[in-house]
């Protein structure tokens, strides 16, 4: 589901293709995608319980341990990180 949601985010608001890479090991997952466009920031939206739309980043912040972005001269990263050995 967090995948989907970084990949729809940058067909949607980049409008290019985009790039997923995914690194497991025993300790942590980290997902992050890579697109092309030139929309600017990647911001989490601030919307209501209500809102059929903008809600997939603070769902990504709430049930992942850390995420963020990384702006790069031809567009933008976004990325999380889920740690599996928890104890």
């Amino acid at each position: 589901m967090y995948k989907r949601q970084l990949t729809t985010n940058a067909l949607l608001h980049a409008g290019t293709p985009a790039q997923v890479h995914i690194d497991l090991n025993a300790e942590r997952l980290l997902v992050s995608v890579a697109d092309t466009g030139t929309r600017g920031s990647v911001i989490r939206a601030r919307t209501d319980a209500l809102a059929s739309r903008g809600r997939g980043l603070g769902l990504i912040e709430e049930l992942s341990d850390s995420w963020g972005t990384d702006p790069t001269v031809r567009g933008s990263t976004v990325w999380f990180e889920m740690l599996l050995n928890r104890e």
